[in-house]
C-alpha cells in the first residue's frame, strides 16, 4: 500500500525528473530501443505546461508519439443523471488543454476519461500500450508540499515506468 520511504522522499524533494519504475521485472525485459509510445498525463491549468513542454521535447529526443490523458474529475455518475453537465465539464476540460497544447506549441492526440486521476492514467497506459508514463509533480499546500495528490497511486499502478517532472 505504501511507496518506499527513500522514494517517496526523492520525488518530494528532488527538483529534478525522476524515473520511477515499480514493476522493474518488466522494465528490464524491454529494451529501450522498442519505445514507441509515452503517455503525458496533464491536469487542465498552467501549472501543467511545463509538464507539456518537457515531455514535448523528451519524446522528440527519444522518437516517441506521444498521448495525453486527463481525467475529468466530479463528473462520475452524471453522464447519466446529467448528460448536459457532463459533456460541459468534458468541453471545459478540453478547452483548457487545448489552450496549454498551443502555449507549449504541440499538437498530441489527448484522451479525456472520467473518473480518480490514478485509475484513468493506469487506464490510458494500458489501452494505449505506452511505453512510459510522463507526470508533474507541482506546488500545491497540503501535507506533502510539492507534491500534487495522485502522484504515488500513479506511481504504484502504473503498468510502466514513470517519469515525474
Amino acid at each position: 500500500m505504501l511507496l518506499g520511504s527513500v522514494t517517496a522522499k526523492v520525488l518530494h524533494d528532488t527538483p529534478v525528473p525522476v524515473w520511477t519504475g515499480v514493476h522493474s521485472e518488466k522494465i528490464a525485459a524491454h529494451s529501450p530501443d522498442r519505445w514507441k509510445h509515452a503517455l503525458c498525463a496533464l491536469g487542465d491549468d498552467a501549472r501543467d505546461l511545463p509538464t507539456l513542454r518537457w515531455a514535448a521535447e523528451f519524446a522528440k529526443e527519444q522518437k516517441l508519439d506521444v498521448r495525453l490523458v486527463h481525467a475529468v474529475t466530479g463528473s462520475e455518475g452524471c453522464e447519466k443523471d446529467n448528460p448536459s453537465l457532463s459533456e460541459f465539464l468534458f468541453g471545459v476540460a478540453r478547452e483548457r488543454i487545448d489552450k496549454l497544447q498551443a502555449e507549449a506549441g504541440t499538437d498530441f492526440e489527448v484522451c479525456l476519461h472520467r473518473g480518480k486521476v490514478s485509475s484513468v492514467v493506469c487506464y490510458a497506459a494500458v489501452g494505449h500500450v505506452s511505453d512510459i508514463v510522463i507526470i508533474g509533480r507541482g506546488v500545491i499546500q497540503e501535507p506533502f508540499g510539492r507534491f500534487r495528490s495522485g502522484v504515488y497511486d500513479i506511481v504504484r499502478e502504473a503498468p510502466c515506468p514513470v517519469i515525474s517532472v
